[in-house]
């Protein structure tokens, strides 16, 4: 077996030995992710991302390092009434929900880890999986509680003025669509009419004129 496939049976590996904790905790496993439903139609995402195999000269000692043979840790919270609304869209639910179609997302790191987080994958995965197990418990939990429904959601923002893996303008307009998604257009129009006048990015600015475009057109 090649190296490549030596890490991804590794990892295989890994999952096995963690799937009863994933069982135990009501996440429901797709390939390298795994879901969970909560209130709201929400969904909490786990993913475990293997690091890419190295290609040309995308590794430079000291600068860029190769990730090959790491893992990491995403976490996600899927919101659908954002997708509904905004792109008219609805995901198959039975495909399972990738982190990358998550509104809300982290990389999952020890709390006094500041950088990115890459796990190596050792050919004794016995550790690691108490480690990862570890950690999902401690702080993976922890991140993923803070969304369990849309009012949790409006809350973080109303606390923060953001919500995760997202710029300002980006949070507001997702608590916009949220709203007019609870039927409260006025607070919708609000946040609208404040980023049409205030953000500075043409482009997003146009998104939302957009959006508010088609779904003035939809009501008619």
């Amino acid at each position: 077996m090649n190296k490549k496939g030596v890490y991804s049976s590794l990892l295989n590996d890994l999952q096995k030995q963690l799937s009863r904790f994933f069982r135990n905790n009501e996440f429901k496993k797709y390939n390298r992710t795994y879901n969970k439903s909560q209130r709201d139609g929400l969904v909490h995402v786990i993913n475990f991302q293997l690091g890419e195999y190295p290609i040309g000269n995308y590794v430079i000692p000291g600068i860029r390092d190769t990730l090959y043979g790491k893992f990491a840790i995403n976490l996600g919270v899927y919101i659908p009434i954002i997708d509904h609304i905004e792109k008219h869209y609805k995901i198959n639910m039975k495909n399972g929900i990738k982190e990358y179609e998550c509104e809300i997302r982290e990389r999952l790191k020890p709390n006094k880890h500041k950088t990115d987080y890459w796990i190596d994958l050792p050919n004794d995965i016995s550790k690691t999986g108490n480690h990862v197990q570890e950690i999902i418990e401690t702080e993976g939990f922890a991140f993923l509680e803070q969304f369990r429904s849309i009012d949790d959601i409006i809350k973080y923002y109303e606390k923060y003025g953001e919500i995760p893996f997202n710029s300002d303008d980006r949070s507001t307009f997702s608590i916009a669509l949220i709203h007019y998604g609870l039927g409260n257009k006025k607070k919708f129009d609000e946040y609208c009419n404040k980023l049409i006048k205030d953000c500075t990015h043409k482009g997003f600015v146009e998104h939302i004129k957009k959006v508010c475009d088609n779904l003035i057109n939809s009501i008619v």
